[in-house]
Protein backbone atom coordinates (compact mmCIF):
# COMPACT_ATOMS: atom_id res chain seq x y z
CA UNK A 1 0.00 0.00 0.00
CA UNK A 2 1.04 3.55 -0.63
CA UNK A 3 -0.04 6.93 0.71
CA UNK A 4 0.60 10.02 -0.32
CA UNK A 5 0.15 13.40 1.04
CA UNK A 6 -0.20 16.16 -1.24
CA UNK A 7 -0.91 19.52 0.35
CA UNK A 8 -2.97 22.00 -1.60
CA UNK A 9 -1.02 25.23 -2.12
CA UNK A 10 1.37 26.98 0.17
CA UNK A 11 -0.77 26.81 3.27
CA UNK A 12 0.93 26.84 6.46
CA UNK A 13 1.65 23.21 8.04
CA UNK A 14 -1.78 21.71 9.38
CA UNK A 15 -1.32 20.79 13.02
CA UNK A 16 -1.95 16.55 12.65
CA UNK A 17 1.06 16.57 10.42
CA UNK A 18 2.98 17.45 14.00
CA UNK A 19 2.95 13.89 15.50
CA UNK A 20 4.66 12.69 12.16
CA UNK A 21 8.10 14.26 12.85
CA UNK A 22 8.85 11.22 15.61
CA UNK A 23 7.72 8.75 13.14
CA UNK A 24 9.98 9.96 10.22
CA UNK A 25 12.71 9.83 12.42
CA UNK A 26 12.66 5.53 12.98
CA UNK A 27 11.79 5.07 9.53
CA UNK A 28 13.35 4.47 6.77
CA UNK A 29 13.74 6.96 3.41
CA UNK A 30 13.45 5.65 0.17
CA UNK A 31 15.08 7.58 -3.36
CA UNK A 32 13.13 10.83 -3.83
CA UNK A 33 11.53 11.60 -6.79
CA UNK A 34 12.86 14.97 -8.14
CA UNK A 35 11.35 16.07 -11.74
CA UNK A 36 12.90 19.07 -13.08
CA UNK A 37 11.64 22.21 -12.27
CA UNK A 38 10.39 22.93 -15.50
CA UNK A 39 8.71 19.53 -15.67
CA UNK A 40 4.74 20.16 -16.68
CA UNK A 41 3.93 18.09 -13.89
CA UNK A 42 4.58 18.71 -10.60
CA UNK A 43 6.50 15.94 -7.78
CA UNK A 44 3.48 14.54 -6.54
CA UNK A 45 1.81 13.77 -10.19
CA UNK A 46 4.67 12.81 -11.43
CA UNK A 47 5.37 10.49 -8.51
CA UNK A 48 1.83 9.05 -9.37
CA UNK A 49 2.77 8.40 -12.84
CA UNK A 50 5.65 6.24 -11.61
CA UNK A 51 3.70 4.36 -9.55
CA UNK A 52 1.59 3.66 -11.93
CA UNK A 53 4.32 2.35 -14.40
CA UNK A 54 4.52 5.68 -17.10
CA UNK A 55 8.25 6.98 -18.01
CA UNK A 56 8.93 10.50 -16.76
CA UNK A 57 8.44 11.84 -19.99
CA UNK A 58 4.65 10.60 -20.19
CA UNK A 59 1.84 13.70 -19.88
CA UNK A 60 -0.10 12.11 -17.29
CA UNK A 61 -3.96 11.67 -17.91
CA UNK A 62 -4.89 12.66 -14.41
CA UNK A 63 -8.57 13.86 -15.53
CA UNK A 64 -9.39 10.18 -17.55
CA UNK A 65 -7.92 8.50 -14.22
CA UNK A 66 -9.89 10.75 -11.86
CA UNK A 67 -13.11 10.65 -13.96
CA UNK A 68 -12.06 6.25 -14.61
CA UNK A 69 -12.97 6.75 -17.67
CA UNK A 70 -10.84 4.35 -20.37
CA UNK A 71 -13.09 4.83 -23.07
CA UNK A 72 -12.09 8.45 -24.58
CA UNK A 73 -9.49 11.05 -23.63
CA UNK A 74 -10.43 13.87 -20.70
CA UNK A 75 -8.63 16.87 -19.79
CA UNK A 76 -9.84 19.19 -16.64
CA UNK A 77 -10.49 22.41 -17.94
CA UNK A 78 -10.37 25.47 -14.11
CA UNK A 79 -11.63 28.52 -14.30
CA UNK A 80 -9.52 31.46 -13.22
CA UNK A 81 -7.85 34.96 -13.12
CA UNK A 82 -5.23 36.23 -15.07
CA UNK A 83 -3.88 39.39 -14.08
CA UNK A 84 -2.09 41.49 -16.28
CA UNK A 85 0.44 43.18 -15.80
CA UNK A 86 2.86 45.71 -17.04
CA UNK A 87 5.97 42.85 -17.75
CA UNK A 88 3.82 39.49 -17.09
CA UNK A 89 0.34 37.95 -16.40
CA UNK A 90 0.25 35.67 -13.10
CA UNK A 91 -2.55 33.26 -12.73
CA UNK A 92 -4.17 34.49 -8.86
CA UNK A 93 -4.78 31.36 -6.96
CA UNK A 94 -8.53 29.63 -7.29
CA UNK A 95 -9.44 30.00 -3.77
CA UNK A 96 -9.44 34.15 -4.53
CA UNK A 97 -12.53 33.91 -6.73
CA UNK A 98 -14.94 32.69 -4.08
CA UNK A 99 -16.69 31.23 -6.80
CA UNK A 100 -20.23 29.94 -6.21
CA UNK A 101 -22.01 26.88 -7.74
CA UNK A 102 -24.34 28.89 -9.08
CA UNK A 103 -21.33 31.44 -10.88
CA UNK A 104 -19.49 28.45 -11.71
CA UNK A 105 -22.15 26.47 -13.21
CA UNK A 106 -23.56 29.88 -15.01
CA UNK A 107 -20.09 30.26 -16.62
CA UNK A 108 -19.97 26.81 -17.12
CA UNK A 109 -23.12 26.76 -19.54
CA UNK A 110 -22.23 29.34 -21.24
CA UNK A 111 -18.91 27.35 -23.15
CA UNK A 112 -21.78 24.72 -24.57
CA UNK A 113 -22.19 27.08 -28.01
CA UNK A 114 -18.35 27.04 -27.98
CA UNK A 115 -17.82 23.18 -27.59
CA UNK A 116 -21.00 21.63 -29.30
CA UNK A 117 -21.78 18.11 -28.52
CA UNK A 118 -22.44 17.25 -32.43
CA UNK A 119 -18.42 17.86 -32.87
CA UNK A 120 -17.70 15.01 -30.59
CA UNK A 121 -17.30 17.43 -27.12
CA UNK A 122 -18.69 16.18 -23.88
CA UNK A 123 -18.13 18.03 -20.24
CA UNK A 124 -19.01 17.35 -17.12
CA UNK A 125 -19.52 19.76 -14.20
CA UNK A 126 -17.09 18.13 -11.49
CA UNK A 127 -17.07 21.09 -8.50
CA UNK A 128 -16.92 25.22 -8.99
CA UNK A 129 -13.19 25.23 -9.58
CA UNK A 130 -12.84 21.81 -12.09
CA UNK A 131 -14.94 20.89 -14.72
CA UNK A 132 -13.69 18.02 -17.04
CA UNK A 133 -13.92 18.16 -21.26
CA UNK A 134 -13.07 15.49 -23.38
CA UNK A 135 -12.92 15.42 -27.15
CA UNK A 136 -10.69 13.28 -29.33
CA UNK A 137 -8.27 16.09 -30.15
CA UNK A 138 -7.67 16.35 -26.19
CA UNK A 139 -5.47 13.16 -26.85
CA UNK A 140 -1.83 13.28 -26.16
CA UNK A 141 -1.36 16.91 -25.20
CA UNK A 142 1.10 17.69 -23.44
CA UNK A 143 -0.50 20.54 -20.90
CA UNK A 144 1.20 21.88 -17.93
CA UNK A 145 -0.77 21.56 -14.63
CA UNK A 146 -2.49 23.82 -12.87
CA UNK A 147 -0.66 23.62 -9.99
CA UNK A 148 2.24 24.77 -11.78
CA UNK A 149 0.74 28.12 -13.35
CA UNK A 150 -1.10 29.35 -10.31
CA UNK A 151 0.69 32.26 -8.50
CA UNK A 152 3.26 32.78 -10.93
CA UNK A 153 3.93 34.13 -14.15
CA UNK A 154 2.18 31.59 -17.02
CA UNK A 155 4.31 32.45 -19.62
CA UNK A 156 6.38 29.03 -18.63
CA UNK A 157 3.74 27.19 -18.55
CA UNK A 158 1.38 28.57 -21.39
CA UNK A 159 0.36 25.69 -23.87
CA UNK A 160 2.27 25.37 -26.94
CA UNK A 161 -0.71 23.95 -28.79
CA UNK A 162 -2.33 25.95 -31.19
CA UNK A 163 -6.04 25.22 -30.42
CA UNK A 164 -5.53 25.14 -26.36
CA UNK A 165 -4.94 28.75 -27.31
CA UNK A 166 -7.69 29.55 -29.58
CA UNK A 167 -10.11 27.77 -27.22
CA UNK A 168 -9.12 29.65 -24.24
CA UNK A 169 -8.97 33.02 -26.50
CA UNK A 170 -13.10 32.13 -27.02
CA UNK A 171 -13.82 31.57 -23.52
CA UNK A 172 -12.06 34.33 -22.78
CA UNK A 173 -13.84 36.67 -25.05
CA UNK A 174 -17.24 34.78 -23.93
CA UNK A 175 -16.89 35.69 -20.56
CA UNK A 176 -15.92 39.10 -21.26
CA UNK A 177 -19.35 40.78 -20.84
CA UNK A 178 -20.76 37.90 -18.85
CA UNK A 179 -23.63 38.73 -16.47
CA UNK A 180 -21.55 36.80 -13.99
CA UNK A 181 -18.41 38.65 -14.51
CA UNK A 182 -20.59 42.03 -14.68
CA UNK A 183 -21.16 41.72 -10.94
CA UNK A 184 -18.10 40.52 -9.62
CA UNK A 185 -15.09 42.38 -8.57
CA UNK A 186 -12.48 39.72 -9.27
CA UNK A 187 -13.80 38.88 -12.83
CA UNK A 188 -13.43 35.12 -14.16
CA UNK A 189 -11.44 35.74 -17.06
CA UNK A 190 -9.81 33.15 -18.23
CA UNK A 191 -9.92 28.19 -18.25
CA UNK A 192 -6.38 26.57 -18.02
CA UNK A 193 -6.82 23.19 -19.56
CA UNK A 194 -4.78 20.49 -18.22
CA UNK A 195 -4.23 16.69 -17.33
CA UNK A 196 -5.25 15.49 -20.44
CA UNK A 197 -4.94 12.36 -22.37
CA UNK A 198 -6.26 9.04 -22.98
CA UNK A 199 -6.54 6.79 -19.67
CA UNK A 200 -3.00 4.81 -19.06
CA UNK A 201 -1.21 2.59 -16.68
CA UNK A 202 -3.08 1.25 -13.32
CA UNK A 203 -4.99 3.79 -11.89
CA UNK A 204 -5.11 4.72 -8.03
CA UNK A 205 -7.66 2.81 -6.30
CA UNK A 206 -9.19 5.54 -4.30
CA UNK A 207 -8.55 9.32 -4.44
CA UNK A 208 -9.64 11.55 -2.12
CA UNK A 209 -9.40 15.37 -1.50
CA UNK A 210 -7.26 17.16 0.65
CA UNK A 211 -6.74 15.56 4.19
CA UNK A 212 -8.54 16.15 6.99
CA UNK A 213 -7.38 15.05 10.63
CA UNK A 214 -9.36 11.50 10.19
CA UNK A 215 -8.02 10.07 6.76
CA UNK A 216 -4.14 12.20 7.95
CA UNK A 217 -4.73 9.47 11.01
CA UNK A 218 -5.12 6.59 8.74
CA UNK A 219 -1.80 8.08 6.75
CA UNK A 220 0.04 7.46 9.69
CA UNK A 221 -1.26 4.31 10.71
CA UNK A 222 -0.55 2.85 6.61
CA UNK A 223 3.28 3.78 7.45
CA UNK A 224 3.08 1.83 11.15
CA UNK A 225 1.33 -1.39 9.00
CA UNK A 226 5.04 -1.08 6.78
CA UNK A 227 3.19 1.29 3.94
CA UNK A 228 4.98 3.38 2.02
CA UNK A 229 4.24 7.37 3.13
CA UNK A 230 5.24 9.68 0.32
CA UNK A 231 5.58 13.78 1.53
CA UNK A 232 5.12 16.01 -1.66
CA UNK A 233 6.48 19.83 -2.31
CA UNK A 234 7.34 21.53 -4.62
CA UNK A 235 10.26 20.47 -5.60
CA UNK A 236 10.21 16.91 -4.78
CA UNK A 237 8.41 13.73 -2.99
CA UNK A 238 10.41 12.04 -0.19
CA UNK A 239 8.94 8.43 0.41
CA UNK A 240 9.40 6.65 3.82
CA UNK A 241 8.53 3.27 5.35
CA UNK A 242 8.93 1.46 8.54
CA UNK A 243 12.14 -0.75 7.88
CA UNK A 244 13.17 -2.77 5.29
CA UNK A 245 11.08 -5.52 3.59
CA UNK A 246 10.37 -8.14 1.02
CA UNK A 247 7.59 -6.93 -0.74
CA UNK A 248 7.50 -4.79 -3.93
CA UNK A 249 8.09 -0.60 -3.46
CA UNK A 250 5.81 -0.62 -6.70
CA UNK A 251 2.58 -2.47 -6.33
CA UNK A 252 -0.27 -0.90 -8.49
CA UNK A 253 -2.83 -3.76 -7.46
CA UNK A 254 -2.37 -2.18 -3.84
CA UNK A 255 -2.16 1.69 -3.89
CA UNK A 256 -3.82 3.74 -1.39
CA UNK A 257 -3.26 7.28 -2.35
CA UNK A 258 -4.45 9.88 -0.57
CA UNK A 259 -4.18 13.60 -3.49
CA UNK A 260 -5.83 16.66 -3.87
CA UNK A 261 -6.94 16.09 -7.59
Amino acid sequence: MHCLIAPAGASPQPAWMHPLDALLARAAELPPCAPDPLDLHTPAERWLGRLHGLPDSAALPLAAWRLQDRSRPWAFVSPLHLRVQATQVSALPQSLLALTDAESRALFDALAPLFPADEGWEWQWLSPLTWAASHAELDGLALASLDRAVDRPVTPWLPQERRIRRWTNEAQMLWHTHPVNAARELAVNSIWWWGAGRFAGEPPTQLQQPLDEAQAAEAMASLQRGDVLALAGERQVRSFHQGFSEKPLVDPESNHILHPL
